[in-house]
């Protein structure tokens, strides 16, 4: 569907009302590239090694993000905004070649079947963990629009700001698959925490010690950015199991996009009413806190995804909440 929705966008599109109709049918049609698809496939695939698998899938995009706009935006001053279309048509085509013929020959992990078992957000459990994404998505989530400003505002000179800024790509890209790894063989809610905490110190470093410490900052909210991703699927499937990952992890996912959506929006407010984002960095810091300590609070889960008929939890008894 991606393929074909670039293709009659540079060639269908004739005002802005078509294009407005074309991309409301793109997003609508081409939901089966979102996050929750692949997530499912790897997550019924692979199971002592998914952390990683997962990470390495989510590293792919943050490639993407870098490679991609280069090249489009060559092609657009070559050839003219269509042939841009056209362009992201082919690289949608090229995702074609793995999606079809990357998995063919491995064989999922048997999804258990039986009854429904309670509804999610009834479970304790669940809406812990909810929370947790939420309150983590609202902390850090809207830094990423407001790095460079914050950076202008501690004295950098756009420039520089923006060469501080690209560090985050670069650490997302590497920590997705550095938290994938660690998820595979640490309580990944510890990992979870320890991600929140150092994205704390990253706020705080950048409060007290400035622009000379905007590397440091830069490294902590990219190791942030790129671990909640790979966070938010592989707990989903290791507390919940597969055979309900799309309904819990949509769930998941709708929350912190959600909470990630309003919190650029906070941060801004913060900074109208105060002139300045120390206030926000306080709040991100606290707000960080108060996430590390509701994963950590989160109880163990098989290391091995073999849940019984019609269980849809994955966590072990003794450490199960309330």
């Amino acid at each position: 569907m991606l393929v074909v929705g670039f293709l009659f966008l540079g060639s269908v599109t004739q005002s802005v009302l078509s294009y407005f109709v074309l991309t409301a049918a793109l997003g609508l049609f081409a939901v089966g590239s979102a996050p929750i698809s692949y997530m499912r496939a790897v997550s019924v695939t692979f199971d002592q090694a998914r952390g990683l698998a997962l990470g390495l899938t989510q590293m792919g995009i943050g490639v993407s993000a870098a490679l991609v706009p280069p090249v489009i935006a060559a092609v657009i001053a070559g050839s003219g905004w269509r042939w841009g279309y056209y362009a992201l048509a082919g690289f949608a085509a090229l995702g074609l070649v793995p999606a079809l013929i990357g998995l063919r020959g491995r064989s999922a992990m048997p999804v258990p079947s039986g009854p429904e078992g309670p509804p999610l957000l009834s479970l304790p459990l669940f809406r812990h963990q909810l929370a947790a994404f939420v309150v983590m998505a609202l902390a850090f989530a809207g830094f990423l629009p407001h790095f460079v400003p914050m950076l202008r505002d501690a004295g950098l000179s756009s420039s520089q700001a923006a060469a501080f800024a690209a560090l985050i790509g670069i650490f997302v890209i590497l920590s997705r698959i550095a938290i994938g790894w660690l998820a595979d063989h640490v309580h990944a809610p510890w990992v979870a925490g320890a991600v929140c905490l150092l994205a704390a110190g990253g706020c705080l470093a950048l409060l007290f010690g400035g622009a000379p410490l905007a590397p440091v900052a830069a490294a902590a909210f990219g190791c942030a950015m790129g671990a909640e991703a790979d966070l938010v699927g592989f707990l989903t499937s290791r507390y919940f199991g597969t055979a309900v990952f799309g309904r819990a992890y949509a769930l998941q996912y709708a929350g912190f996009m959600l909470a990630a959506g309003a919190s650029p929006a906070w941060i801004g407010l913060l900074f109208d009413r105060t002139g300045s984002y120390a206030a926000a960095l306080i709040v991100t810091s606290g707000l960080l806190g108060i996430a590390a300590i509701l994963f950590v609070l989160m109880p163990r889960y098989q290391l091995s995804e073999r849940p019984k008929d019609g269980d849809i939890l994955s966590v072990q008894e003794e450490g199960s909440l309330p």
